[in-house]
């Protein structure tokens, strides 16, 4: 599985399989961060996106980190997309139903914290 960290509920930590998700619900409107820590040496995390409403949330893949904005009645979708790196053992893509969205990926997580009211 894949390691997480977070500021959003205790124990501040979980673990997704392939194609897994979290879901925080509900949450306070506030700032968070969501960190993946190193998937290695399997997996390099390629990508983080977040689909937020509002704008306000960023990403930094160079740390893992996620970094959401929630605001009032607002659902933020964070996810965190790995893949064999291109020197390591071949590995057959799995092709994941997330959300709608048809993916190729071999590892493909989403975090989605929502607001209720």
């Amino acid at each position: 599985g894949f390691a997480f960290t977070d500021n959003i509920e205790a124990p501040n930590s979980f673990n997704l399989n392939h194609g897994g998700s979290k879901i925080f619900d509900p949450v306070l409107p506030g700032i968070y961060q969501v960190f993946e820590q190193d998937p290695g040496p399997d997996y390099a995390l390629v990508n983080i996106s977040c689909n937020d409403p509002s704008g306000g949330s960023s990403t930094n893949l160079g740390a893992g980190l996620a970094r959401i904005n929630l605001a009032s009645d607002e659902t933020v979708i964070c996810t965190f997309t790995n893949e064999p790196p291109v020197n390591g053992p071949l590995l057959a893509h799995w092709r994941l139903l997330l959300l709608g969205v048809l993916l190729a990926m071999a590892a493909t997580l989403g975090v989605r914290i929502r607001r209720h009211g």
